[in-house]
């Protein structure tokens, strides 16, 4: 079963939540995502990508 959600995939909220602020972005900062095969990485992106 593929993890969906940030609990299933315990990842940090605050640090999620924060990313989702895309302040990043315009602090001109880069975001690397790396990671093992089915850790998130795509989900995490996609995540973001929404929310710009």
């Amino acid at each position: 079963m593929e993890a969906r959600s940030i609990d299933q995939r315990k990842l940090d909220k605050e640090y999620i939540q924060d990313l989702n602020t895309l302040q990043f972005v315009f602090k001109h900062h880069n975001l690397v995502v790396w990671g093992p095969p089915g850790t998130g990485k795509t989900w995490l992106s996609k995540m973001i990508a929404t929310s710009a």
